[in-house]
């Protein structure tokens, strides 16, 4: 049974394919050298710390891979950039994990609707996301995921998204807004959304489900909200969490700007 069978929001990662493998060894790699540093700095064996640095490492090849899906090295390049800030740094997996979801809803790579059951999902990440210090700026990217991707009352699962996130954030005490992170984050997301939509080609690769080629536009605006959420994040939360999908965006700028368009359709999903 594929994945899509059952929900819209996983994709499935296929071992055969080096830029998989790539991917989950790069990871593993980051975890144990978090925890080496950990240990022979004097801190001790730092299980959690080691995995949520192996997952922030893959979690940027991941979002890598939903904005520039033609192209798999775009990812590999993204991991580089990003396993400084995932080794030497302290982030929330939990936060970029959410956002990956938003972006993956947006830019409709799985070529499924949402289920009932993945509605639920969505929801209850918001209200999690929500619980983490800054998290509640992904709340209205989720939102906007769910409208994108629901297969019917999109209105009414973005306000419930928004309601449960933002209610849990401020229950939470996590909803905290400063004038100078507002004005910051909206002039650095207009110059980054502006540089997104540059010289972007036509995306040629297939969704997991359908047969059918990805939207270029959803695609292209999937990656003008991962900027855009990057800027906020690297204002509104404690550590690395921004730094890490900032990372992963301009490593897929850089490296799209650099190479050659190949014209093969991907073969590597999430």
């Amino acid at each position: 049974m594929k994945l899509t069978h059952v929900t819209g929001l996983g994709r499935h990662i296929d071992v055969r394919l080096p830029s998989n493998r790539i991917a989950l060894l790069g990871s593993v790699a980051a975890g144990v050298v978090h925890g080496a540093l950990e240990l022979f700095t004097g801190g001790g064996i730092v299980v959690f710390g080691s995995i949520s640095a192996g997952a922030l490492v893959f979690l940027a090849w991941a979002i890598s891979r939903e904005i520039d899906p033609d192209n798999p090295a775009s990812a590999t390049v993204s991991m580089v950039f990003a396993a400084p800030f995932a080794v030497l740094g302290e982030g929330s997996a939990l936060v970029v994990a959410a956002l990956l979801i938003a972006l993956r809803m947006v830019a409709g790579t799985t070529g499924v609707a949402l289920k009932p059951a993945d509605v639920g999902v969505v929801v209850a990440t918001a209200a999690v996301t929500g619980l983490v210090a800054g998290g509640w700026v992904v709340v209205p990217f989720l939102a906007l995921g769910a409208a994108s991707a629901a297969a019917g009352r999109k209105a009414s699962t973005a306000m419930l998204v928004t309601a449960v996130g933002l209610a849990t954030a401020v229950l939470a005490g996590s909803l905290v807004i400063q004038g100078d992170t507002v004005a910051a984050g909206v002039s650095l997301g207009v110059a980054l959304v502006a540089q997104s939509g540059a010289t972007r080609p036509a995306v040629v690769s297939i969704v997991d489900a359908g047969g059918r080629l990805m939207d270029t536009r959803r695609v292209v605006l999937a990656e003008r909200l991962a900027a855009l959420a990057a800027v906020v994040l690297a204002l509104a939360t404690p550590g690395v969490t921004g730094f890490v999908t900032a990372a992963a965006v301009a490593a897929t700028w850089a490296h799209r700007q650099t190479r050659s368009r190949s014209p093969r359709r991907s073969l590597s999903p999430v």
